[in-house]
């Protein structure tokens, strides 16, 4: 099954109850969560221990240099971001509790990720209506102002400051629209108890999306057909990455791939 939810993609919609979990939660800014979010990503060692945080981008505002209404409307619009998050984490909960419940859990390849990196769509203000920004306009304070009561609603289209995208993608330097580290690096979550030994482990091989096809096909025995009904099927280009669910310093099996 290929299930492609709405979130994280804005509109940053949740129901009000998420969104008002996170109240206060990023009143910090983005500056001060770019470092929180290093430093927890050094704890648990998802990236390598020499990771440096790199510098703000001049094109983006200091949080401190904000003034106190941008810094409510910003902050808000994080708020509900985090809430869309929250709402989809407790979503791919209820399937994964069902497949406990269903006894196939333990034999149920899983895998969760992202098909880009956070976007700087936003632009420099954020917009209670993406589509202005689509039309190469820019939102006015004022306007965001007035619909801050109703921010992650379905009376809003509503995207964050570029701000909050970099901190997204911390410790990289861009975010979706530039092809760096920023725009094309994404987390994979990998489970399958019955065919991984270890648990909580973190893998470093290098892979792209491309990848995920051969290796639910090489787990399952199948070959690659280059006929269906009919059809002649184009050859894949991936390279299953099966080899390092059980040998963490397997040499990398893709070592080129190219980003436009």
């Amino acid at each position: 099954m290929f299930w492609a939810p709405g979130g994280m993609h804005a509109p940053h919609h949740a129901p009000p109850e998420y969104i008002e979990k996170y109240r206060g939660k990023f009143d910090m800014g983005w500056d001060e969560a770019r470092k929180v979010i290093h430093k927890r990503q050094l704890e648990i060692g998802v990236i390598p221990s020499d990771a440096v945080l790199t510098e703000r981008l001049d094109e983006l505002p200091a949080w401190d240099s904000l003034s106190n209404d941008e810094k409510r409307v910003y902050a808000r619009q994080m708020e509900a971001f985090a809430g869309q998050l929250d709402h989809l984490d407790m979503e791919i909960g209820r399937l994964v509790a069902t497949l406990d419940r269903l006894g196939k859990l333990d034999n149920t390849l899983i895998m969760v990720t992202s098909d880009n990196g956070s976007s700087g769509e936003g632009g420099l203000a954020g917009s209670h209506n993406e589509v202005l920004i689509i039309n190469g306009q820019q939102t006015t304070l004022e306007e965001n102002l007035k619909r801050l009561d109703v921010w992650g609603s379905e009376e809003t289209n509503n995207h964050f400051h570029a701000g909050w995208a970099w901190a997204g993608n911390t410790p990289f330097k861009y975010f979706k629209q530039i092809v760096h580290r920023g725009g094309i690096q994404d987390p994979l979550i990998v489970h399958w108890p019955a065919g991984i030994e270890g648990r909580g482990e973190i893998r470093e091989q290098y892979h792209h999306i491309i990848d995920v096809t051969p290796t639910i096909m090489e787990v399952l025995g199948l070959e690659f057909m280059e006929e269906i009904d009919g059809i002649k099927q184009m050859p894949f280009d991936g390279t299953s990455f099966a080899y390092s669910f059980n040998d963490a310093d397997a040499a990398d099996q893709r070592t080129r791939q190219y980003y436009e």
